[in-house]
């Protein structure tokens, strides 16, 4: 048997910590309100690839790893 958890936004808060990297990488100014899906290419101006990388590369920063659970 397979389990799955939703992560982001359920038990620890992702965009926030999110947005800080986004916007340190491409010098914006978002927050979680500005965003109303994980489509994030919709909500900063990259592409659907890029925003993929972008997640990947958050996932491997030391800020990732120190999220905690609400």
């Amino acid at each position: 048997m397979t389990i799955g958890i939703d992560w982001d936004e359920v038990v620890c808060p992702f965009l926030p910590h999110f947005c800080k990297f986004i916007n340190r990488k491409y010098n914006l100014h978002k927050t979680e309100n500005d965003f109303s899906t994980y489509r994030f290419w919709d909500h900063y101006p990259v592409s659907m690839r890029q925003a993929k990388r972008d997640v990947d590369e958050f996932c491997e920063t030391p800020a990732f790893k120190r999220i905690t659970p609400f």
